[in-house]
Formats: C-alpha cells, sequence, structure tokens
C-alpha cells in the first residue's frame, strides 16, 4: 500500500510543476456524470464507473447531481461505483490552491477512509457564482472513483431541468389525430380570445368546413377547427400549447401537421416555440396568404437546444365566413432527449406503431422479442404515453448496423413505468438467435399522460391547472373540469337567476338579467362568456341622459380565507372607457373601507377572465359594484365564484371574531352512542385477543424452533455446521437468566439469520426466539444445541461439534478462518471465503490482487486483509484449531478474468 502512495506523491509533483503557470481556474476538463452523487447506488456491475484509466490533471464536475465532492463519509457501492472516494476536508474559502486527503471507502468497519491518498483544490469564481476545481490522479483499481454531488438521480427517460429545480419527461409528444376524447396531450391557451373545438365532416354541411377528415378520409372523421361567428371579430385567435419538449442533441425535432385555411377571405395559420426557460416565444411558420381549401401536409423544423413548448395558433382574419382546420399533429423521434432508458418507435406505417428502440450508452438500439409478452408491449405504450399495446405481428426490422440493447426482458406488471425497470440481460448481452428480423414491434393505443400532483387529471387524461377548475371555461375539452362544481361558493353562470347573490338596495339601478336580445343598447355582448346563444349575463346600460348609474350585486354570506387559494374569480365585458367595474371586499373589521380591485379600461367588445386573491386570515363579504356614465356603452358581469378555500362562516354583529358555520351532522343520537361504542369497546377487545395470541406464540415457540431446525438439518445436512445464520433483530431481553456461553469449539449456528437460511432451503415456517429460560430447558432447544448469549445481548444457537478438518474434498473449511471472519464482523462473508478453499495461513501471506483473482470483491478483500496485517500478534488465536492442509493453499484454480 505504501509503494502507491511514494508513486501518487511522484506524479502530483511531476504535474504540479508542469501546470505551475497556468491557471486551473481557466484550464480544466470536465466530468458531467450524475451517476457520481453519492445517492446513486450501484446495481449493476457492468455499470459501474471506474476511475483507473483517468488523465491526471485539474477537472471540474458540472453535471445537475452536484459539482462538489462530498466532505463527509460515502458507504461503498454508492456514487455507481463499488469503491466511493470522498474528500476529508473543507472546501477552500481563499483563492489559494489547497491539498486536502481523499479517502477510498471499502467498508472497513469503523474505518472510511481506508486508502487516503492527496488532492489539490482550488475555489473558482465566475459570472454565475462560485465553483471547484479538482486535480485529480488516476484510482489505483477497479472499480472505484470520485463521487460528486448528492442530489437523487432522475428517473430513466428524465432529465432534469435546471431552471425549474426538477425533473421532466423526455418523450415526444403523442401524435394527436383527434379522434378520441379531448385533444390528446394539447391544451386550450387562456389569454388567447376563443378555443378550438372539434367537429366531423358530417356536422360541416353548409359551411366552409371540410367535409371529410385527413386520418380517415372520410365524414365520420373528426379534425379541429376554428370558424368565424357573429360574436367574433377580425383578429380574433386560438392557440393550443405543447407540452414541454425537451430536444434531442443529435437528432432534428420536427413537428408535422395537415391543415386547410379556408372562407371567402383566409384566416391564418402560425406556428410559435416558447422557451420553456425564458417564456420567450418566437415564430417558426406562417401558412399562406391564399386559400387552401384541401388537406396539407407540412414539416416545420423546431431547431432549439433547451426544452420548450410549440404554440399552433389559428387567427379569423374576417368577420365573414372564415375558417382554420387542423388534423394529425405529430413529432419527430428528434423531439426527445437522448438519455438512457428513453424509448421510441421507428418506421411505423401509421401512429403510435413501429420498431422499439431505446437508448443507452449514446446509441440507439432494438430488444429482442425471444419471451416478450403482452405486458411488456403494454409497459412501453405506457412509457410513450399510451394505454396500452395492441396485438399485432407487423415487424419492423432495423438496419444491420443497429446494436441490439436487450434481450429477455420480462415485465411483472404493466404498472412499471419504464421497461428499463423490467428484468432483462446484461446491457448489450443477448441470445445468438437473435437478429434484427426478431427486434421487438409494437402498435399502442389510447392516449393517457401521467399528470403531476400539482395538476388536475381530467376525464380523457389531459393534465391542466388546479386554478382552471370549474371556471366555467372547458379548459380540458370534455368538460370534466367543470363537473363537480358544488363545493364551490357563491358560483352562478345567471342562466336561471341570481343564485345567492342579492341586488344592492341603496343604488340607483339594478343588473338586468338578459341574452343581449332584449336591451336598446347595440353595445351589449351578442352572447354570454361561453358563447352561447340566448345565455344569460348581467348587463347595466348607461343612461341616454341624466346622471351616471351605479348597480351593486353582492352575496350576504361572511367568508373566511383559509388558505392562499381563496380567491373570487369573474368574467367581465366593458365597452365604457368612462365608467368603471369594482370588486370589493368589506372585512368583518372595517366595513366602512372596503378593499378591492377596479377594472376602468375597456375590453373591445371580449369577455376578459379576472380574479382576486383574498388575503389569508381575512373575514370578508364580497360585492361587485358598475358606474357607468351617461351615454358612455355598457359593463356586463358572468360566471362568478368563490373557490373552496373561502369557507362560509358566522359573524356576530357584537364581536369582531368569524366562527365557521356548523354543519348538521345527519345522524341521530342513537347512531352516535353506537358509533362511540365501536370506537372504545371493540379496541379493547382487539387489544386483550392480541395479548392472548401473543401469550399462545410464545407458548408454541419453543416446538417452532426445535421443528425449523430439524427441517434444517434434515436439508443442508448434520455436518456442516461451519456456516453463519444470522437472524437479525432476535434479541433477548431479559439476559439475566441465561449465563454468557464460554467460548467452545465448533461455529454457533445462530437465530440471526436461521430464517435466511430457511427459505434457501425450501423452509416457509418463520421460526421465533426460544422463551427466556430456554437454555436451561432441555425440552425446549433440539438435542445437541445450546442457547447461549454473546455479548450484545443476542441468543444463538450453538452446537458443540468440531469444525471439519480441511481436505481435499467439495469440503473446505477451516475453523480458523470460520473463527477470524466472526471475530472481526466478516461473518457474512464466511461462505465466500470456503467455498473457494481459502484458509487462515493462505491469507497471511496473500495479496489484495490474489483474493480479488478469487472473485473475492475488492472491497471486502482489502477490508478482511488490512484487519489481518493490523493484529498479527493474534494469530495463534486464530489457528490454535486444526488450520487444515499443511500448504495452506487454496485447492481449487483461481479465477483469471478480472482486471486490476
Amino acid at each position: 500500500m505504501k509503494r502507491f502512495g511514494v508513486v501518487r506523491m511522484i506524479v502530483l509533483l511531476f504535474f504540479s510543476a508542469v501546470h505551475a503557470t497556468t491557471d486551473p481556474c481557466q484550464n480544466y476538463g470536465v466530468i458531467n456524470q450524475a451517476r457520481r452523487s453519492s445517492a446513486a447506488e450501484t446495481d449493476d456491475p457492468d455499470l459501474d464507473i471506474c476511475d483507473i484509466y483517468l488523465d491526471p490533471g485539474w477537472y471540474r464536475f458540472t453535471s445537475y447531481t452536484g459539482g462538489v465532492i462530498p466532505t463527509s463519509c460515502v458507504q461503498p457501492y454508492h456514487c455507481s461505483t463499488q469503491v466511493p472516494v470522498w474528500m476529508n476536508g473543507t472546501l477552500p474559502q481563499g483563492d489559494d490552491i489547497v491539498i486536502r486527503t481523499a479517502c477510498g471507502n471499502l467498508g472497513v468497519p469503523s474505518d472510511c477512509c481506508t486508502i487516503p491518498f492527496d488532492i489539490r483544490v482550488k475555489r473558482c469564481t465566475e459570472p454565475g457564482g462560485v465553483f471547484y476545481v479538482y486535480e485529480l490522479e488516476p484510482t489505483y483499481s477497479c472499480p472505484m472513483a470520485y463521487c460528486a454531488g448528492n442530489l437523487p438521480l432522475c428517473p430513466d427517460g428524465e432529465v432534469y431541468d435546471d431552471f425549474h429545480k426538477h425533473c421532466i419527461e423526455t418523450r415526444p409528444v403523442v401524435p394527436c389525430d383527434f379522434e378520441r376524447h379531448g385533444f390528446c396531450e394539447w391544451l386550450q391557451e387562456r389569454n388567447d380570445d376563443l378555443n378550438w373545438a372539434k367537429t366531423t365532416g358530417e356536422h360541416s354541411s353548409g359551411s366552409v368546413l371540410p367535409g371529410v377528415d385527413h386520418t380517415k378520409e372520410t365524414a365520420a372523421g373528426s379534425y379541429a377547427f376554428i370558424q368565424s361567428t357573429a360574436s367574433n371579430q377580425p383578429g380574433d385567435t386560438a392557440r393550443f400549447i405543447s407540452p414541454v419538449i425537451v430536444p434531442s442533441e443529435t437528432d432534428t425535432c420536427n413537428i408535422n401537421f395537415y391543415y386547410q385555411v379556408d372562407g371567402s377571405e383566409a384566416g391564418m395559420l402560425r406556428i410559435y416555440k416558447k422557451g420553456y426557460h425564458s417564456n420567450r416565444r418566437s415564430l417558426v411558420w406562417t401558412s399562406p396568404l391564399n386559400r387552401v381549401n384541401a388537406w396539407t401536409v407540412t414539416t416545420v423544423s423546431l431547431v432549439h437546444a433547451n426544452p420548450f413548448q410549440v404554440i399552433i395558433e389559428g387567427t379569423l382574419e374576417s368577420d365573414g365566413q372564415s375558417a382554420v382546420s387542423l388534423d394529425d399533429v405529430s413529432f419527430s423521434p428528434g423531439c426527445s432527449s437522448d438519455v438512457d432508458g428513453a424509448v421510441r418507435l421507428v418506421d411505423g406505417a401509421m401512429f403510435g406503431e413501429g420498431r422499439v428502440e431505446i437508448y443507452y450508452d449514446h446509441e440507439w438500439g432494438t430488444i429482442c422479442n425471444r419471451s416478450w409478452t403482452q405486458t411488456n408491449g403494454d409497459v412501453i405504450c405506457s412509457q410513450l404515453g399510451y394505454t396500452r399495446a395492441l396485438s399485432r405481428s407487423q415487424q419492423y426490422p432495423a438496419p444491420a448496423s443497429t446494436p441490439i440493447h436487450l434481450d429477455d426482458v420480462s415485465c411483472s406488471s404493466a404498472n412499471v413505468t419504464k421497461i428499463s425497470s423490467c428484468s432483462h440481460s446484461r446491457w448489450g448481452h443477448y441470445h445468438p438467435h437473435c437478429d434484427h428480423q426478431r427486434d421487438v414491434s409494437v402498435a399502442c393505443t389510447g392516449q393517457w399522460h401521467r399528470c403531476r400532483d400539482t395538476e388536475f387529471t381530467c376525464s380523457n387524461t389531459i393534465c391542466v391547472p388546479p386554478e382552471v377548475r370549474c371556471d366555467f371555461t372547458n379548459d380540458c375539452g370534455d368538460n370534466s373540469d367543470e363537473q363537480g362544481c358544488g363545493e364551490y361558493p357563491g358560483r352562478c353562470d345567471f342562466q336561471d337567476g341570481l343564485c345567492s347573490w342579492e341586488q344592492g338596495a341603496s343604488d340607483s339601478a339594478d343588473w338586468v338579467r338578459t341574452d343581449g336580445g332584449t336591451v336598446s343598447s347595440t353595445e351589449a355582448p351578442p352572447t354570454d362568456h361561453r358563447t352561447r346563444t340566448g345565455g344569460k349575463y348581467l348587463l347595466l346600460e348607461a343612461a341616454s341622459t341624466g346622471r351616471t348609474r351605479n348597480a351593486v350585486l353582492t352575496l350576504s354570506e361572511y367568508y373566511l380565507s383559509t388558505t392562499e387559494d381563496c380567491k373570487i374569480f369573474f368574467h367581465y365585458f366593458m365597452t365604457t372607457s368612462t365608467g368603471q367595474l369594482s370588486l370589493r371586499l368589506a372585512t368583518r373589521r372595517d366595513l366602512g373601507n372596503p378593499v378591492g380591485m377596479t377594472m376602468t379600461s375597456s375590453t373591445g367588445r371580449r369577455w376578459i377572465r379576472e380574479e382576486m386573491v383574498v388575503p389569508i386570515n381575512t373575514t370578508f363579504q364580497v360585492s361587485f359594484e358598475g358606474q357607468i356614465e351617461p351615454s358612455s356603452g355598457v359593463i356586463a358581469i358572468d360566471d362568478v365564484s368563490l373557490t373552496p378555500s373561502c369557507v362560509e362562516v358566522q359573524v356576530d354583529s357584537t364581536k369582531d371574531d368569524a366562527k365557521a358555520a356548523p354543519r348538521d351532522s345527519g345522524l341521530p343520537p342513537p347512531t352516535i352512542a353506537a358509533i362511540v361504542v365501536v370506537c372504545f369497546v371493540v379496541p379493547l377487545g382487539l387489544i386483550a385477543a392480541a395479548f392472548s395470541l401473543c401469550y399462545l406464540r410464545r407458548k408454541n415457540s419453543a416446538n417452532e424452533l426445535r421443528e425449523a431446525v430439524h427441517e434444517l438439518e434434515q436439508r443442508s445436512g448434520h455436518d456442516n455446521p461451519c456456516i453463519e445464520h444470522h437472524y437479525d433483530h432476535l434479541h433477548m431481553h431479559q439476559t439475566g437468566q441465561h449465563s454468557q456461553a464460554a467460548q467452545a469449539n465448533g461455529t454457533a449456528v445462530t437465530f440471526q439469520n436461521l430464517q435466511r437460511c430457511q427459505r434457501a432451503n425450501g423452509i416457509q415456517k418463520q421460526t421465533q426466539m426460544p422463551p427466556v429460560g430456554a437454555s436451561s430447558d432441555e425440552k425446549s432447544v433440539p438435542q445437541g444445541l445450546t442457547v447461549n448469549m454473546d455479548s450484545s445481548g443476542y441468543a444463538f444457537l450453538q452446537k458443540s461439534a468440531m469444525c471439519p478438518a480441511y481436505t481435499t474434498d467439495t469440503a473446505y473449511t477451516d475453523p480458523a478462518l470460520c473463527r477470524f471472519l466472526k471475530h472481526h464482523g466478516f461473518s457474512e462473508f464466511t461462505d465466500m471465503f470456503t467455498d473457494k478453499g481459502l484458509t487462515l495461513s493462505f491469507l497471511h501471506s496473500a495479496s489484495e490482487k490474489d483474493l480479488i483473482s478469487f472473485g473475492i470483491p475488492i472491497a471486502i478483500a482489502v477490508s478482511v486483509l488490512k484487519k489481518l496485517h493490523e493484529q498479527p500478534s493474534s494469530e495463534n488465536e486464530y489457528t490454535s484449531l486444526n488450520v487444515g492442509a499443511a500448504s495452506g493453499q487454496p485447492a481449487i484454480k483461481p479465477i483469471t478474468n478480472v482486471h486490476v
């Protein structure tokens, strides 16, 4: 070990001299591997990181999991390696280069810095903040690697969004043919003038809309559209916005769609990109100015380095006959980031169909269909955003140059979120019978998308923000966000009256509930907010002469804002620039001076959505007041509601406090009495039953133990007492009744792993700890076994038989080695050493490389030898028994395919 320290020091001095004239903050290599995080555990040896071939020099870690080597102990098998390297020391605060101790942790008990060596660290600054660079050298063995960062890894198929600080999916947007419910994964934008709708050719007769769709080419096929009506204005727009797209770094991201623009004066169709981080829009495509009255396909390239969204905007250019139609919108595979575990469908004849390709180690490859199941296909389709896989025999073989990444895939459940999470062969290893004629191909159907916890899931699986729930707008496309809104107080669309709202008593006018067809003003809205002919709303008209008119609308109840989500939202229409509409909150403590908001600008003959957030813990009464000058237009309000976080309260006019209105439980007194009996009497009975069961199980535990050990001996043989079996957490709490066992020849068969050994031998019975005093009761313990206590208070079962001597047949057991491993806390590795014929005598002359060649993991090899060499004077303690073969050499051939 010391010779490695000398070599390292020489290497450090050499490279220090070479780089003495350069600034490490300006000259460094970059390591961007999220799997180096201390939160990343290794579970596949093929994926272990090893820095044995790392070029010496200065490095900066840039992964999203963190750019700093951890300064506290990192346990083995973390940082995606077996032996993680952490830094023992603080990060520098000044500009000087400092020397710190790097620690390789081999898992030795009480020694987290098993392999110490020096590295140099420098603190650097840039406009974005502070970062650190490290002068690193190659590790001396594999798998051993430097750690960096501590954040959890994003799941397979997702990437970390540095701007919003969370993981986001990277799959392409699901293709949309508008045949199913809703609009697939496209959302209606809220700040446009109208919404995209959906229809079929069967319902387009007599209009400028297409008579057939593009997907089915029949009148029964569906497509999306906007069309001018009497209530529209020239320039009115409708916008779809896509989910977030994380584009590939190597392939081009394209959007493909079919469209028509028709009418006496054609409308327009535009495609925008909106930066997910910057929120800035940029125009990437515009439809021709002339009419396009047949389905026309267009492919638009979406060149963007960072995550973005796509906006499809349709504009009505005339108040006459004008329409824009859209169908079969899809994205290319390049609209998905290249991350390990991502999947895509390639070369399919239709949407949702094709050869399955999975990304791994910087390239796309295929999956062999050996043992492929319907469940596997469902997982693939779910990962791509579909509901399930169809049973189809169509194959789409890959070119010969495409690698085969996976074979023997088996998913236990369709609820698995990623195909890479299912059991499978090692990456790149497959059966000789696999070729590209056996590439997995699937056809997916149904579309669904996992909404985040902060989103509302529509019935058609579209995700919308929670604030659009019950706001009188069909944001889902199937109106499911406007259903079940009974918990929203003050909610009213004025179709059947004023609901719980009341006209003011001291104002000069009333709000008129109308559909616009019975009023004198030509400026009144032609439809209500939801564009329904004949739909009702409240209107305040200006008088032709005279004085200013004012009208008040009030909710008589008081409310308490219980959270920050208590809001009042409404829609209003205003054509006057000299009047105003006020939303007022008369608080309980200041009724004469209400707070609120006031709208004074004309809306341009269109409905506008507005909302007001009520400060938390405010008790208030809400009212609207419209004021309008003579001959100056109209003011209208429609679709008003409070959110459920505004809770109705009772207000005592003599006090300042408010209490939530009591709710009738609806239960008669006899029922309440019965509930009380059930809540108190039944639990007492259950507790008594539990104590009785405990007593009976404790009484029978000795018999169960005897049966379990007897069955274990029958299955594993009576002549193998040196195998340690740890049965976790069996603790004798009353140790006073047990005498401390003296060391006896042979190895104890402990309770601590008796359970695990039983499972390995097909024994399902769960053995319990014998009752207190069992060691002195011969009837409680199988013959030939003794219950004793170790120093930690754990019960163990001991045989008095001598461990058999070392021989050259199939049993290679060295009692001295057994005792050494147990004494130093390596009992669980006894089988690993004895199965390979290793002896304690051999270990005294062996090196780490020798043990690794026998298949012993590097962390275990170094830890065992370190303990052995730390206490050479205690060797006789372990060799006093029969050591075995005089030569002390292993009786099996070493493993030679391990590289160190």
